[in-house]
């Protein structure tokens, strides 16, 4: 019997959403580039956990690390632009995110042991950073839908503490590899990584599915638009 790993599946799941999405057209692909590109990434990551841990292929190593540092400022980036009227997307001034992922390729030609700590406070930092970003509730996401800012706020909330929870996660099989001898390393390993990079693909579809599906539907609304105004004249008075 062929075994398929489960993260396989993951990977088939976002794969499916990222079709359904390109259905709707290059507008729609163009609009979400971002969780289009997110989402892309946690395919990818998915199939390598299956890989590397479903049929032991240690060659995928270095690409699955080096992908691994790219997923919490991507996730980040994506839900940031629902939190901003203006500069959606990426700019030159975004290039401070590029930093651990360079650090992550001298540390492997350099200096291999502080890899897994970079990645544990790099998730937990940007864990933090997307706590923060949602502090101001549904109404802090000023570009969003206007009927989609509750869904977008709960994938943006799942996707901070899904962050968070991976670094802890990732302290919990450090320590069974010190005091362990890493016997329960390689289980924890794959169920846990499948099991974030799904979560993290539910937030990112969600997400990504609120702003992609109907947009356009009230461009001519002016009470849609002028509830939109009212919300963002609000948040400004929760910050003043």
């Amino acid at each position: 019997m062929i075994f398929i790993p489960l993260s396989f599946a993951v990977s088939l799941f976002l794969v499916a959403f990222l079709l359904r999405l390109s259905l709707q057209g290059r507008e729609s692909l163009v609009r979400n580039h971002l969780f289009v590109l997110l989402i892309a990434l946690y395919a990818a990551q998915t199939t390598l956990v299956g890989l590397r841990w479903g049929y032991g292929m240690t060659a995928v190593l270095p690409l699955l690390s080096l992908l691994a540092t790219a997923i919490p400022p991507l996730t980040y980036l994506a839900f940031r632009d629902l939190a901003r009227e203006e500069g959606a997307g990426l700019s030159l001034a975004d290039w401070p995110h590029l930093l651990p992922t360079a650090a992550l390729v001298v540390l492997h030609f350099v200096w291999r042991d502080p890899i897994d700590l970079l990645i544990i406070a790099e998730f937990l930092a940007y864990g933090l950073r997307l706590l923060w970003l949602a502090r101001l509730g549904p109404d802090g996401l000023v570009a969003a839908r206007l009927d989609g800012t509750l869904r977008s706020h709960r994938s943006l909330l799942l996707s901070a503490f899904t962050l968070v929870a991976s670094a802890f996660t990732d302290i919990a099989i450090s320590l069974d590899l010190l005091w362990g001898e890493g016997r329960h390393s390689a289980l924890m390993v794959s169920a846990a990584t499948t099991l974030i990079l799904l979560l993290l693909g539910i937030a990112a579809v969600v997400a990504g599915a609120e702003e992609g599906d109907g947009e356009g539907e009230g461009s001519g609304d002016g009470g849609a638009e002028a509830a939109r105004i009212a919300r963002r004249v609000g948040l400004a008075r929760a910050c003043v």
